[in-house]
């Protein structure tokens, strides 16, 4: 399967002087397990508010990797840990347009706010195809949720998956170790779509785990 990254990618403009730079184009180079000197600039704005869609399942997305440039094939990374899956507006919008039942309650999901500080640098990863998760069926309000017994699958086309760095509080940016690795979903005209976080989810040489 044949995607153009540069055409999905859009413009970025040269990373600012972070130590995260660094994670962000380490992250890159062991995803991709060959050399790379590039991180990107966040060129959008990361939302102050979102909601949590469910427990993630799996992610698929194509890459060229160990491959010739042009050459992508299709990959699924199955969840070895509880996920955490979140969406924009912007990807609530697009995602019902495909599908009405993405509502709680007959409602909305739970809105939720960031705790982290994010990344202004972050990993290009591969061209995203579909996220699976089992969505929230019924919540009160408080921290009762029940989910859904089946997954339901969702993709937005048009998004690349970035592996990024927040930081917790107490945490620093010069310590990777004192980081959290997480998926976005990005488009380079409507931003970040989807945010994917997991107690054991990271970007290792064999792809993505936890």
């Amino acid at each position: 399967m044949k995607r153009s990254l540069k055409d999905l990618r859009g413009k970025y403009g040269q990373p600012p002087h972070h130590p995260v730079n660094e994670h962000a184009r380490k992250m890159r180079e062991t995803f991709q397990d060959d050399e790379s000197r590039v991180a990107y600039r966040m060129d959008h704005v990361w939302p102050t508010r979102y909601y949590e869609i469910g427990q993630g399942r799996s992610v698929a997305y194509t890459s060229n990797k160990w491959k010739d440039d042009d050459d992508f094939e299709d990959y699924k990374h199955v969840a070895e840990s509880p996920n955490q899956t979140f969406v924009t507006d912007k990807f609530l919008r697009a995602a019902r347009n495909r599908r009405s039942d993405l509502r709680p309650n007959g409602g909305e999901f739970p809105e939720c706010y960031p705790e982290v500080e994010f990344p202004p640098t972050v990993a290009e990863l591969a061209p995203f195809i579909f996220f699976e998760a089992r969505p929230i069926a019924v919540y009160s309000g408080s921290n009762r949720v029940v989910l859904a017994e089946e997954a339901i699958q969702v993709g937005i086309p048009g998004c690349i998956l970035y592996g990024c760095y927040a930081k917790p509080p107490g945490g620093s940016w010069s310590r990777k170790s004192s980081l959290i690795p997480f998926l976005a979903v990005i488009h380079k005209k409507d931003g970040v779509m989807a945010i994917i976080t997991g107690k054991s989810l990271d970007v290792k040489k064999d792809g993505i785990v936890g």
